[in-house]
């Protein structure tokens, strides 16, 4: 049976030890997933950019990263530790997907979201790089090579954020919404529920608020991955799961692909 493809907004990472509307979101998409137990996780996390290619955590037992300051001691005493799968890749030396060189391991991209999907951290994960060489085009041209894992029983999960400025962030989680991420996070859902993949992704930075939503993209490429990796027609777009902006500018929309 074929895995979904999931693209999650993670927001801040404080939302790991949340009990809120989004923690129970996920807590119930994790019951959902169980029905049909994944193998194990690929995570395209915001958060592990590289250079001149694509890397994975080939460990088997992949660390876990703070890669995150200032926040209390509570954050950094949270374990969530997985094993991984490393030969996930095995099968795909063509793509040039390397294994990672610098012992990365899992960041707060991925764990901040797993804790609440599959609290008990008995799934396997693998996490994979982003290339800040290749364009928005590559990028998805890549996930749809990975497409093929979910027939193997792999979830592919993006984790990252539609809309994600924190020069203009409010501290208070439910802060007013400013006007230009409701506007751009409005903009993006009608290209995805629609499955306009290839205006969303050459055409995002025309839009009106983009610069101010999408500063940097590391936030938004997940949501790309998530794209190609899935095979909505726009006769059918994805699920939303959940849709709430955060501290004024963080658009925490996400998605079930089928």
């Amino acid at each position: 049976m074929r895995q979904p493809v999931l693209f999650i907004g993670h927001g801040s990472p404080m939302n790991a030890l949340a009990d809120n509307e989004y923690s129970r979101t996920l807590n119930a998409l994790g019951e959902r997933l169980l029905k049909n137990r994944p193998t194990a996780i690929l995570m395209v996390s915001a958060h592990w950019e590289t250079d001149h290619g694509t890397y994975f955590t080939a460990d088997t037992n992949p660390k876990q990263i703070y890669d995150m300051y200032g926040f209390p001691d509570e954050l950094y005493e949270l374990k969530y530790r997985p094993v991984g799968y490393p030969r996930m890749f095995d099968k795909k030396s063509e793509l040039g997907i390397k294994p990672s060189e610098n012992n990365w391991g899992l960041d707060h991209g991925t764990w901040s979201t797993l804790v609440h999907l599959f609290p008990k951290a008995d799934i396997p994960v693998v996490q994979l790089s982003l290339d800040r060489s290749k364009s928005f085009v590559e990028h998805y041209r890549l996930a749809e090579k990975l497409a093929d894992l979910r027939e193997q029983n792999i979830l592919i999960l993006g984790s990252g954020n539609i809309v994600h400025n924190l020069r203009n962030f409010d501290w208070k989680e439910k802060a007013p919404v400013m006007s230009w991420a409701a506007d751009f996070d409005a903009w993006v859902n009608s290209q995805v529920r629609v499955r306009d993949d290839k205006n969303l992704i050459e055409h995002w930075r025309e839009q009106p608020n983009a610069k101010m939503a999408v500063p940097t993209p590391e936030h938004f490429l997940p949501l790309v991955y998530c794209l190609g990796a899935s095979y909505e027609t726009r006769t059918k777009g994805p699920e939303v799961v959940f849709n709430e902006i955060q501290n004024g500018s963080i658009a925490m929309r996400s998605y079930w692909f089928d």
